[in-house]
Formats: structure tokens, C-alpha cells, sequence
């Protein structure tokens, strides 16, 4: 359905691609039991969606928020932060009408996959959601988006930091660690590369404490 949806949106039929991505959603919701299954069909469907450019306002934002809804009621809590954080690229097409874009919505989007992150402490999975969601959050800075500013970026960078001390003190040693943690070994490059990018003379990260 999301292929036959990017058929009809290149040939221009926005009612023919929007049928398609519906049937799609109701295909999600009615057919597709496993979780790892809805995961990886939510993803597909976000990461879709941007690059569509026939649809009217009214009816991207429709699909939009269903991608949302849908990443939100997903039975395991970490999977709904990661559904609900790459939603938030629905909102912020780089293809299309710019009316199609829509700050507010994306930002909920990563405000409200860090709450449900947050709630995943008991599990231990809470440090590499926060790490997942910087990656979105740096996307939309970098992207654009003037509601994502550095001051979120620099409260979460911060938040993670705290999470690495507590399994190693010195960061920028974390990632050769022995054993060290996916998520560690990923927010060290993550930095590093924030760090090259400062070195380098750019402006959009002036001012953030590294």
C-alpha cells in the first residue's frame, strides 16, 4: 500500500495516494499483530510520508497525527517512544508545501517520546531512548525546525550525561571502554560529532557546553 501510495502521489493523484496510506493505517490496525511488526510498519509509513508531495494540508496532517496516534498505542513502552519520536519527521517534510510542515507538532512529538522514555527506568531501557530521541532532536535543529532549539538539546545532553557517569565517569573514555553500552559507544560519536562540527566554524551549535 505505501509503495502504490508513492506511485499515485508521483503521478500527482493525492485522493489515490491518500486512500492507499488510509488503507494502509486500517491494514495496521486490523492485520498486523506482532510488535516488532507494528514497529517496523510505523517506521515505514514516517519515514514515507515526507517525502510525498501531493497531498492538501488538511490531509497530510491527517495521516500525520495517525502516525502519531498509532506510534502511541503500541503495547511495549519503548517502542512507543521510538514510534512516536520518528513520527515527529511526518511534521517536518523536506519535500512539498511548506504549509505542510508544523513546528508545534513535531515538537510534541520528541517532548512526548522523552515523558515515555522516562518511564522506562525500571527496565533500563530509559538512557538509550534518551540517546535515540537526541539523534531526532539534532535532526530537526539541524533541519530547521526554530522550535528545536539548543536549549532542549543541551537539558537532554545533559540528562545523558548524568546516565554515563553512572556507568562511567570519564565520557569521552566511555566509548573504548570494554563492554561499553550500544547507546554509550553512540552518544560518544554523537558528541564527537557535534564537537567536529564547533571545530569546524559552524554557528548553529555556538554556545552549547560540550
Amino acid at each position: 500500500y505505501v509503495q502504490c501510495a508513492q506511485v499515485a502521489d508521483s503521478c500527482g493523484d493525492d485522493d489515490g495516494a491518500y486512500e492507499y496510506l488510509t488503507q494502509a493505517f486500517t491494514l495496521f490496525e486490523e492485520e498486523v499483530a506482532e510488535q516488532s511488526a507494528k514497529l517496523a510498519a510505523l517506521s515505514l509509513l514516517s519515514a514515507a510520508l515526507p517525502h510525498m508531495t501531493s497531498f492538501s494540508a488538511e490531509q497530510y496532517e491527517t495521516l500525520a497525527r495517525s502516525a502519531t496516534q498509532y506510534g502511541a498505542t503500541l503495547l511495549k513502552k519503548p517502542d512507543q517512544a521510538r514510534a512516536v519520536a520518528k513520527a515527529s519527521f511526518a511534521f517536518w517534510p523536506l519535500a512539498g508545501l511548506s504549509p505542510h510542515r508544523n513546528a508545534q507538532r513535531a515538537l510534541e512529538c520528541l517532548q512526548r517520546a522523552l515523558k515515555i522514555a522516562d518511564g522506562c527506568k525500571r527496565s533500563g531501557m530509559h538512557a538509550p531512548l534518551f540517546v535515540e530521541i537526541l539523534d531526532a532532536y539534532l535532526w530537526h535543529y539541524e533541519q530547521g525546525n526554530d522550535l528545536v532549539t539548543l536549549a532542549y538539546i543541551s537539558s537532554l545532553m545533559q540528562l545523558i550525561d548524568q546516565h554515563v557517569a553512572e556507568w562511567r565517569s570519564d565520557w569521552q573514555a566511555a566509548s573504548d571502554a570494554p563492554g561499553a553500552p550500544a547507546h554509550v559507544v553512540r552518544y560518544v560519536a554523537t558528541r564527537r560529532h557535534i564537537s567536529a562540527k564547533v571545530r569546524g566554524g559552524s554557528q548553529k551549535y555556538e554556545g552549547l557546553q560540550l
